[in-house]
């Protein structure tokens, strides 16, 4: 039998979710997508699951980095971690593993998460998306993510971020990143 794997399953971690609304309350009108049952609830997620197939999930774009301060977007990546981590171990029949994230506003508490994430058999990666802070995450400022993950064998799960103003949408790396 040949096994299903869905590779970028979004959910919503309801309480990293409750967290940033306390920070951004606008966010269900800015990102209508995450008012889509399936990403916050379980229960009715399940209701539409064929049963065989098992997902790789990844927390929704609303990284915190884009709203708060260092400090703070890095306690709020590490509770999604967390809380992600949970909701695969308590659905590892539907979900596979997750993906956590880091704060790129915070480079040296993104590399202590890195350490952290390559410890967590829950969790089998981190999402980085092309764009970060206005900026390409081919941007030198960001080699230190990729040197760490390299050193961990710590797999990337590079999702785009579409940029009308860019024709390769920040998805072309050229040159050697070590």
């Amino acid at each position: 039998m040949t096994q299903v794997i869905d590779v970028f399953a979004h959910v919503l971690l309801k309480d990293f979710y409750q967290q940033m609304l306390e920070i951004e309350p606008a966010l269900p009108q800015m990102f209508p997508f995450i008012q889509h049952p399936h990403l916050l609830d379980m229960k009715e997620r399940r209701r539409f699951w064929d049963g065989r197939s098992q997902q790789i999930v990844s927390s929704v774009n609303i990284n915190p980095e884009g709203y708060v301060a260092a400090p703070e977007a890095a306690r709020l990546c590490r509770l999604a971690n967390q809380e992600l981590a949970e909701l695969v171990k308590a659905n590892q029949d539907m979900f596979l593993a997750g993906v956590g994230m880091i704060p790129l506003n915070h480079l040296e508490a993104a590399q202590e998460i890195l350490e952290e994430l390559a410890g967590v058999k829950e969790l089998c990666g981190v999402q980085l998306f092309t764009r970060a802070l206005g900026r390409s995450i081919a941007d030198p400022a960001f080699k230190v993510i990729f040197a760490t993950c390299a050193r961990l064998k710590l797999p990337i799960w590079l999702h785009p971020i579409f940029d009308e103003r860019k024709p390769d949408n920040n998805i072309l790396f050229l040159g050697n990143m070590s």
